[in-house]
């Protein structure tokens, strides 16, 4: 990671902070003629949906952001851009919601969405007993050691952290 997108994710992450959600990405990058940083939020683990919060199939609470909590994260973190001046450039800035295919970025998020459905990609691929595989879909059963628990069908495979490329929740059609 650069210098100046450390920087950058350090006052996305504060601004994101302060408002009760977690920073979950953030990209700094040329499309066509603009530059845009887009920064993607989700609610704190530690933050409770609210009580109107929508249910999924599970009955378990919705617990992505609001169009509000976004647009608050926006201002602040335009403001904390504008003061510390880092970008050199002109450029656009876009705070969301990672949507219902989430990334898992952080080890943490393997515990936090055990019993969701995910989708990993590898490095290389992973050694099973029915031949290599580069990539896995199937329900989180949370972390092993420096592994992912991942079950699919009716056996339990362990991924190593060290050999995920991408992880990112799925959506079951």
């Amino acid at each position: 990671m650069s210098d100046l997108a450390a920087q950058l994710w350090e006052l996305a992450e504060e601004a994101a902070e302060l408002n009760q959600c977690e920073l979950v990405d953030m990209e700094h990058r040329r499309e066509g003629r603009q530059w845009i940083v887009r920064v993607f939020i989700d609610r704190a683990p530690s933050v409770e949906p609210p009580q109107d919060a929508p249910v999924n199939a599970d009955g378990r609470k919705l617990t992505g952001v609001t169009l509000d909590e976004c647009a608050e994260v926006s201002r602040m973190l335009a403001g904390l851009l504008d003061v510390k001046d880092l970008i050199p450039h002109a450029y656009q800035l876009e705070v969301s919601s990672p949507g219902i295919e989430r990334p898992l970025k952080k080890r943490t998020d393997y515990e936090r969405f055990a019993g969701q459905l995910a989708e990993l990609r590898f490095y290389r691929p992973l050694d099973l007993e029915d031949g290599p595989r580069r990539k896995l879909r199937g329900v989180l059963a949370g972390l092993e050691g420096d592994a992912v628990l991942i079950r699919e069908g009716d056996r339990c495979i362990r991924a190593p952290l060290d050999l995920i490329a991408k992880a990112r929740l799925a959506f079951d059609d």
